[in-house]
């Protein structure tokens, strides 16, 4: 319940464009794609990065992750989301047009 209540915090703040304060409380919840979303808003890659390391193999978060940072040109970054998705081909595209 309590998950419940910080997801609807993070919402309420995410609607009105506060996404440090909607950060905090996905992360409470321990929402990824919300707290994906929020540091993508914010261009905290530095966070969004370490969502990576928080998510289970193989989550379809990685692969959103993964093009979140290749149209940043965030390549390591991109290819780590990429390669934990379980999608080495697209890890290797990713290099090729960034490079």
């Amino acid at each position: 319940m309590l998950k419940r209540v910080y997801k609807n915090l993070g919402d309420y703040s995410a609607e009105r464009q506060k996404w440090a304060k909607a950060a905090k409380y996905y992360k409470l919840a321990h929402d990824h794609e919300c707290l994906a979303i929020a540091y993508y808003k914010m261009e905290d890659f530095t966070n969004l990065a370490n969502v990576i390391d928080s998510l289970p193999e193989q989550s379809p978060i990685l692969d959103k992750l993964g093009e979140k940072f290749q149209s940043m040109g965030l390549c390591k970054e991109a290819v780590d989301s990429y390669i934990k998705f379980g999608d080495p081909k697209k890890a290797i595209d990713c290099c090729v047009l960034l490079n």
